[in-house]
């Protein structure tokens, strides 16, 4: 993968998340916005399902422990393995839904941004057009938007749900666990 660095220094750039960032937040278009508002909520609750099923592995491995066996405790331990297996599928239901929902959002950037590229080979001199081979314009011009894709979705659903997971897992360890295991 290629990470764009700003002029003079090794460290990668957020300046193509910046420049992509009134796309994912398109102004007179409400229902993207909508979109959008109800992607983040299904991927917060993606995350919630993530944080829970470990805790409820570690509930139902608590029970388990116990010594006798009793009818309650082994109602509760079903219970703990039916929460354990909805939160798996809601992790990745919500996942999947939040993907379906984007995807609008998605297409409309991708389409603005290959509309205004278009327009602006438009704008280029004769000069241009007769000593380049602008035939091959177009495969670039796909290839662009082919990146902004990769770069829309990975950005928005990878790295800063991971950053945020991080902090999310890191808080759970102090509370349930040591300092000194958290770092």
């Amino acid at each position: 993968m290629v990470m764009i660095t700003e002029q003079g220094s090794g460290a990668p750039s957020l300046r193509p998340v910046r420049m992509l960032a009134p796309y994912l937040w398109p102004k007179g278009h409400p229902g993207l916005k909508a979109r959008i508002v109800l992607a983040l909520v299904c991927m917060l609750l993606a995350i919630a399902a993530t944080t829970a099923f470990p805790l409820f592995m570690g509930w139902i491995t608590n029970q388990l422990a116990r010594k006798p066996p009793e009818t309650i405790a082994a109602l509760t331990t079903l219970a703990l393995i039916g929460g354990y297996v909805l939160a798996r599928v809601m992790m990745q239901a919500f996942g999947q839904l939040r993907d379906g929902i984007f995807a609008n959002v998605q297409y409309h950037a991708l389409r603005e941004v290959a509309v205004a590229t278009f327009a602006h080979v438009h704008t280029l001199s004769l000069r241009f057009h007769l000593e380049r081979k602008t035939g091959g314009l177009s495969r670039v011009i796909e290839r662009g938007t082919k990146g902004i894709d990769t770069l829309l979705s990975f950005a928005t659903f990878n790295i800063f749900p991971t950053l945020f997971q991080l902090l999310l897992f890191s808080a759970v360890m102090l509370v349930k666990l040591d300092l000194a295991i958290t770092l």
